[in-house]
């Protein structure tokens, strides 16, 4: 289950932008350039995408709606549409071109002026099918499983808890941590506003963000190993607007005890919400 991404070549630069970021957050993409091998059957492969995708994302742009190729394209997916309801089409207007007339009824995400207004509006539109805070993903043999929940506390406090299991192919065992991201009143406040926009997942990357830059975070390693738990605790503000976090990792190292203990990069549990590399299973 992917995004399909429906597109004119001329606008080739766009759709790559477009794809780096949606895979950065973790959905899945479909693109002829990225899928295609050659001696592949272009019509064959473009229809069996459709079919498997939750979404398609059509970048209108005065090349797209005079490319008789991407006309097609949107036939076909406005066609999935009818007959599948768990199908839906995103139509993103990159230029001033005169939108297709059976797309002019929906509401579509506007780059023409703010390209990352734009993606968070397709993020929000498949956070639904796509949990953006939880899953799985590999790079070059390790693996990392992860899940996020945000909890809002009586007192105005807000908590955002994250569960990583980081596991690498070549060994027996694998790392668990459990991260606590707390945040005042002012943080509760910020996430609220975010929520009213419908972007609560943005405010959480953010966060995750943040965390993975701090000076006790990023290129910091802790030893992990043994019966004992490996704890690291930091609080960090930020005076102009009143933020404050208080964050605390815990880590075990879980399977065969060979023993030994194993350094973890913390900076390392936070940056793999944002590496773009990473292949999604």
């Amino acid at each position: 289950m992917s995004v399909f991404i429906s597109y004119s070549h001329l606008d080739d630069e766009f759709a790559e932008k477009l794809c780096m970021e949606l895979i950065k957050h973790h959905v899945p993409v479909w693109r002829d350039k990225r899928q295609l091998q050659v001696g592949d059957s272009i019509t064959d492969s473009v229809e069996e995408a459709l079919e498997k995708a939750s979404f398609s994302c059509v970048v209108l742009s005065v090349n797209s709606v005079n490319s008789k190729w991407v006309k097609r394209e949107i036939d076909a997916a406005l066609t999935r549409e009818m007959e599948d309801p768990e199908f839906s089409i995103l139509p993103l207007v990159i230029d001033d071109c005169k939108l297709p007339l059976f797309l002019r009824d929906k509401l579509y995400a506007d780059f023409r002026l703010d390209f990352d207004n734009g993606v968070r509006m397709i993020l929000n539109a498949v956070a639904d099918k796509y949990n953006l805070f939880a899953g799985k993903i590999t790079n070059q043999g390790k693996s990392t499983s992860f899940g996020t929940d945000v909890i809002v506390y009586d007192n105005r406090k807000i908590a955002i808890s994250i569960d990583i299991i980081s596991q690498d192919n070549d060994y027996d065992y694998f790392i668990l941590s459990k991260i606590k991201l707390t945040g005042n009143d002012k943080a509760l406040e910020q996430f609220e506003l975010y929520d009213t926009r419908k972007e609560a997942k943005l405010f959480i990357r953010e966060m995750i963000g943040i965390c993975g830059q701090l000076p006790d975070i990023k290129g910091k390693r802790i030893s992990v190993g043994g019966k004992n738990l490996a704890r690291k605790n930091v609080f960090f503000n930020n005076k102009e607007n009143g933020l404050e976090f208080s964050l605390e990792i815990v880590s075990k190292k879980i399977g065969v005890d060979n023993g030994k203990s194993v350094l973890l990069d913390l900076g390392m549990l936070f940056e793999f919400y944002i590496d773009p590399t990473s292949g999604i299973i």
